[in-house]
């Protein structure tokens, strides 16, 4: 039986036998490096939405629109509340 790629990539070079391919246990204990950059890009997001919104709703083309933005604006509101 020929190895295949898959089957090649999964076996120990000098010895020819099957690796173990089980992904190491977290501790739970260390913190991702994405956190502090997922904090900062939901305020930026959030703050982005709110001046949008508040653009619409002061100067939206028609009532849609400002009904748009006040809900955008209600919506972000909410949610910085509940933080």
């Amino acid at each position: 039986m020929a190895a295949g790629p898959i089957d090649r990539r999964h076996r120990d070079r000098p010895t020819a036998q099957r690796r173990d391919c089980r992904i190491p246990r977290s501790t739970g204990a260390a913190a991702s490096p994405y956190d502090r950059v997922d904090t900062e890009l939901r305020y930026v997001g959030s703050g982005a939405l709110i001046v949008w919104g508040l653009d619409e709703a002061v100067r939206g083309v028609n009532p849609f629109r400002r009904a748009l933005g006040g809900l955008v604006l209600l919506w972000q509101a909410a949610g910085l509340a509940l933080r």
